[in-house]
């Protein structure tokens, strides 16, 4: 969320997703022609693959927009609320992967984190605006997650990822046009570390990691495996961007992550 940040200091939000993954789909190709792995899909998964695409443009557009209105650091603390989101969708859609007492215990950890974070913004709608946002994503997050974890069981890791970003990219470019098109748009060079980042390290590498990892684990315990993720990015916004370290967002990020490590175990 901190390269997000840095990236829509000049270039907006709708853009800077189809740049992102439109990165992350050549970095995706190119090792595929590297490594001699396939990108061919079964004829019925077709109609399959549009389902996770759509779920990625609305996650990442939410988030986008979300980030302008909050600080950085609270949007780690609310994106990285996804595996609670997670552990709850995959109770009711994966029969392997219910929720026990240690996963209710940490859902209402977390949970508690993420109210106490949002305490935080009280009186600032722009900030609350912009935490509901991020937060509306993380569930989208944990809603695409438990599709790929389905659709991975048919489709190749590296395969079902390239293909929902290239489906994604023509309806990122279509919203850039239609609601974006006359804004203006900088480039610097963190700007372009940035959104370097994002597209090969994280719409890249990341991506195909984790849902390669779906294949063969659980997905509750994947998403929860990085519970230190909100302690490290808050730390990163208050040292690279300069965001205000409160006992609200201190609270809620300590809570947040304990709950996302008691889920885990």
């Amino acid at each position: 969320m901190v390269s997000v940040k840095v990236a829509l200091a000049g270039v907006p939000p709708i853009l800077l997703a189809a740049l992102r993954f439109g990165l992350g789909a050549i970095c995706i190709y190119g090792w595929t022609r590297l490594s001699g792995v396939r990108l061919h899909f079964e004829a019925g998964t077709r109609l399959m693959l549009c389902v996770p695409a759509l779920i990625l443009v609305a996650q990442i557009v939410t988030m986008n927009i979300g980030a302008q209105f909050t600080s950085a650091s609270h949007a780690v603390v609310f994106m990285q609320s996804y595996p609670f989101f997670v552990a709850v969708i995959a109770h009711y859609t994966i029969p392997d992967d219910r929720l026990s007492m240690n996963k209710v215990l940490g859902l209402i950890l977390a949970g508690t984190g993420m109210v106490w974070t949002m305490g935080d913004g009280l009186g600032e709608s722009g900030a609350i605006s912009g935490d509901l946002l991020v937060l509306f994503s993380a569930t989208l997050l944990a809603t695409q997650i438990v599709v790929l974890k389905h659709l991975v069981q048919r489709i190749e890791p590296v395969a079902l990822i390239f293909w929902q970003q290239i489906l994604a990219l023509p309806v990122f470019i279509a919203l850039w046009m239609w609601t974006e098109w006359d804004l203006a748009v900088s480039f610097t060079p963190e700007i372009l570390a940035a959104i370097f980042y994002q597209g090969a390290v994280i719409a890249g590498f990341c991506f195909v990691v984790s849902t390669w990892l779906l294949k063969w684990h659980n997905a509750t315990k994947i998403s929860a495996f990085f519970f230190t993720t909100p302690l490290f990015g808050v730390t990163l916004s208050w040292l690279i961007l300069g965001d205000q370290i409160t006992i609200h967002l201190l609270g809620g990020m300590v809570l947040l992550a304990i709950g996302l490590w008691v889920i885990n175990g």
